[in-house]
């Protein structure tokens, strides 16, 4: 059922606002291309916030297996959950994301997480298999980091970054950058990588 519009000019310049900042961060994305994405990042660890660097170990072969940059894993993980291994959100829909890579309720026992979703190596291995697969399907960080917080179908809805992940993704673009720089030492992120589906929203 349609309603009226009746909305205050705020609102309509607050929603213009965000629409102009989804379109900077894919602008920005324009800057970083899967090539430039598969030639970054070892993440050394050297000025990683503390609780992240202290998963390089679990990460980075994970990382290596599924060819995801160890420097936007490490993004990824400090924005979602600062690398406490017990992290927890609830969702508006009534589903958790749990753990390092804060991953949903609802892709727990796919990625055998159901009896433990906060064991970390099992936490970090299913968000690298999620970003992987993202990176696979978009060819483009931004709308892989887009679909990893707000789920593909948003993507797919907005014909691009949702407003309301715009501020995740650059975000997370600035914590990558930041950690391909502090590694002093960027190399692809290696591996194969394997198959992989993001099943729901995460």
């Amino acid at each position: 059922m349609m309603r009226s519009l009746s909305l205050p000019l705020g609102s309509f310049l607050a929603a213009g606002a965000l629409l102009m900042l989804a379109l900077g961060v894919v602008l920005a994305a324009a800057a970083l291309p899967w090539t430039f994405l598969t030639g970054a990042g070892a993440g050394g660890g050297a000025g990683l916030p503390s609780l992240v660097a202290r998963w390089l170990p679990v990460l980075r072969p994970a990382a290596s297996q599924w060819g995801v940059p160890p420097a936007l894993v490490e993004a990824v993980m400090q924005e979602e959950s600062g690398g406490n291994p017990m992290a927890l959100r609830r969702d508006s829909n009534g589903t958790v994301d749990a753990g390092l890579m804060q991953i949903n309720s609802g892709n727990w026992a796919a990625y055998g997480l159901t009896a433990d979703p906060f064991d970390p190596a099992r936490n970090i291995a299913a968000g690298v298999q999620m970003l992987a697969g993202d990176l696979r399907r978009y060819g483009n960080v931004a709308l892989a980091l887009a679909a990893y917080n707000a789920g593909p179908g948003a993507v797919a809805r907005w014909h691009g970054i949702p407003p309301y992940a715009a501020g995740y993704v650059q975000s997370v673009l600035a914590l990558y950058a930041r950690f391909v720089a502090l590694s002093g030492n960027p190399t692809a992120g290696g591996g194969k990588g394997g198959k992989t589906e993001k099943l729901t929203k995460h």
